[in-house]
């Protein structure tokens, strides 16, 4: 009933602005009354895609911190149905999102960690720090100013989100870029690598998580032993299937087989807009396909696949940082462009090859060639200036401690 509810808000522009206008008025009168306690100046708050579970950027920064034994109190903001215990480190608190504790513990925080825009109504006070470190890495999909239509209260959150920031995040110079125009950003970008890309860098742990998250995933999906993956990961999209072409795993396994020898499965991870939206079940069997949308960590399905194939995903740019092969699928290439946001960066720039159909893509993945793929590799991230090293989540945290200290 209140899911239908929302999605009938949502679908409705003007009903939409105007619950947004009187949330936010109403948001704004008891956000302001919390201000009458102080700052606590050794409190975190962390905010993942606007209430989602423990992944991404923000989840890596809370692991550094964690990791330095300093007297830190954090506290992450989810809905209700993304609270699993199970997933986040005993210290780390929780708060639901749309709740009068949420209002306070974020009044009251000194630090805030968030990928994604706050609420309009939010406002820093003094004392208090903002680390904006975004979701979407580098820069594929145009974002913010540059989509046009967008809804008055999300350019009001925006730019309210922007004058309030601290620092940006920033992976590469391209989205250092973005940040200052589409992102209305004057301040300071930390220009250290994306925190959430430090495994996918650094060889040893690359290695090791792979096979941390190949055996929970043995445990949990029941999937059988000594498989390579291959990893399907679509962006968001008006609409998420093609029609008449429809991904065909089995096909694309049995090249990946040619190609790379062993037996092959696919994990398919749909983007986190559309999980509940999508009925998966005749993609897949359970058998050599499975479904890991609800998997927490994007970051360590990546490090657990041998073969990734996405489309306009910026996922793209993080796994390429493992040097394992990525191909793009995107039968609706002519359209995607034009009917939905449009790119920074041209398709025919991208290093990972583009292929219009399941033949087209199954003959790419037979033909791979690794040295030309790696040459491209590397070319691509030394002209869009990635910053990459692997020590990002220390260089945020760094910073961090000293405006704190």
């Amino acid at each position: 009933m209140i899911e239908n509810l929302f999605v009938y808000i949502r679908s409705n522009p003007l009903i939409r602005d105007f619950v947004h206008t009187i949330a936010g008025t109403l948001g704004s009168l008891l956000f302001r009354l919390f201000w009458i306690f102080p700052v606590n100046m050794n409190k975190f708050f962390v905010i993942h895609f606007n209430g989602k579970g423990y992944s991404d950027n923000p989840k890596y920064l809370c692991e550094e911190i964690l990791s330095r034994n300093i007297d830190a109190d954090i506290v992450w903001m989810v809905y209700l149905d993304e609270h699993k215990p199970e997933t986040f480190p005993p210290s780390v608190r929780f708060v639901p999102k749309y709740s009068i504790k949420t209002l306070y513990e974020l009044a009251t925080s000194s630090v805030w960690i968030n990928d994604v825009r706050m609420d309009d109504y939010v406002r820093k006070r003094k004392g208090q720090k903002y680390i904006q470190t975004w979701h979407g890495g580098f820069a594929m999909k145009k974002v913010e100013a540059d989509v046009p239509d967008s809804p008055k209260w999300y350019v009001r959150a925006s730019k309210n989100d922007s004058k309030m920031a601290d620092i940006f995040v920033s992976g590469s110079e391209i989205q250092s870029k973005v940040y200052r125009s589409a992102f209305r950003y004057s301040g300071r970008i930390l220009e250290a690598g994306y925190p959430r890309n430090d495994l996918l860098v650094v060889p040893d742990r690359l290695s090791s998580t792979k096979d941390t998250v190949y055996s929970t995933l043995l445990h949990y999906l029941r999937l059988p032993e000594n498989k390579k993956i291959l990893l399907y990961a679509p962006t968001f999209r008006k609409d998420l299937l093609y029609s008449d072409s429809n991904p065909e795993f089995i096909k694309w396994q049995d090249s990946s087989s040619k190609r790379f020898g062993d037996e092959w499965i696919v994990l398919l991870r749909l983007h986190p807009n559309i999980i509940k939206s999508v009925d998966t079940s005749f993609l897949c069997d359970n058998i050599r396909v499975f479904d890991v949308s609800s998997y927490p960590d994007m970051q360590e399905l990546l490090a657990v696949a041998d073969v990734l194939v996405t489309d306009y995903s910026s996922c793209m740019f993080d796994f390429g940082l493992t040097k394992r092969p990525c191909f793009l699928y995107a039968p609706d290439v002519e359209t995607y462009a034009s009917d939905d946001r449009g790119f920074y960066i041209q398709l025919s720039e991208l290093p990972f090859p583009l292929y219009k159909s399941n033949e087209e893509l199954m003959g790419g993945i037979e033909s791979f060639d690794d040295v030309m793929y790696q040459k491209n590799l590397a070319e691509f991230y030394e002209k869009y200036g990635s910053f990459e090293k692997g020590d990002a989540a220390k260089k945020v945290v760094d910073w961090i401690l000293s405006q704190m200290s």
